[in-house]
């Protein structure tokens, strides 16, 4: 396994460096530095021919935080477009975890998630971790947010060998109709009472099948259903009900959330989730 930690030397990107050599350790994995030097910044403000120096400087400082994780890592400097060079280098050093920090409530942040991690979600098939939570303890309790898909069975079952000793939560938010939940019913109310109960009845069973396919043991399993219109905000609802570390999504799937997670769906987790998120193509 291989690891890449992507840092631009701010305090968030020093927690997820952090967390991935601990993950590195923990899973017997190659780990690999890399900064990125925005190619715009020199366009701006300095001339080519300084671009090999602080490409230095940026190697001597990954060369740095290498020697205090005490461990054997690889460091890179590039000077490109951000999501592209991680997701080269990532091809290059066939890194299964590309691991990213979030740039805490700025600008810079809404720049950030709106262009480098989204384009390195688009672009690698690399899984990629958003540290997003300043604790440095080792994920314990994490949220599966599942349309019951090979796809997102495929994505628990990479969670559970980065993070075996953690426990997992299976939620499941279907869809029901916007006029029914609100009350404002098209048909009459037993009606919609019966739909609702169909509706719950058959995540339930769906939801049963999906956790007795894990390959994970029972007592590290709970699950939860619930009805939605906007999966997204019940995903982010559920996980702050429950206290989770880590909330994880595929980015395919046959309804529900997955087939959005590149859209609009996704970028609202990016955007506000207030724990790490672990995303996958699968």
């Amino acid at each position: 396994m291989h690891i890449l930690a992507a840092t631009d030397f701010s305090p968030r990107s020093e927690i997820a460096i952090a967390k991935a050599a601990r993950l590195a350790k923990r899973c017997g994995a190659n780990l690999t530095l890399l900064h990125a030097i925005d190619k715009s910044f020199f366009e701006r403000l300095l001339a080519s021919d300084q671009e090999a120096a602080a490409q230095t400087d940026a190697e001597a400082k990954l060369r740095e935080i290498a020697r205090a994780i005490g461990a054997e890592v690889q460091v890179r400097a590039a000077v490109g477009d951000s999501a592209e060079t991680i997701v080269g280098v990532a091809t290059e050093t066939k890194a299964d975890l590309i691991v990213i920090g979030d740039h805490g409530e700025s600008r810079l942040r809404d720049l950030f998630l709106g262009t480098t991690a989204k384009n390195t979600i688009e672009r690698s098939s690399a899984a990629l971790l958003i540290v997003k939570n300043e604790r440095l303890g080792d994920h314990s309790k994490i949220l599966l947010a599942t349309d019951f898909s090979e796809g997102s069975k495929e994505a628990i079952g990479y969670a559970y060998k980065l993070f075996a000793d953690a426990d997992f939560l299976i939620f499941n938010a279907y869809l029901a109709p916007e006029d029914i939940l609100s009350g404002f019913y098209s048909v009459a109310t037993s009606e919609a009472g019966t739909t609702l109960e169909a509706l719950r009845n058959q995540s339930l069973k769906a939801m049963d099948r999906f956790v007795a396919s894990l390959n994970i043991p029972a007592e590290r399993l709970s699950s939860s259903v619930r009805a939605s219109t906007n999966p997204s905000d019940d995903i982010l609802q559920f996980s702050r009900d429950e206290g989770v570390d880590l909330i994880v999504v595929g980015t395919k799937g046959v309804g529900g959330l997955m087939p959005l997670i590149i859209g609009s769906a996704t970028d609202s987790l990016l955007r506000h989730s207030e724990v790490d998120m672990l995303v996958l193509k699968v």
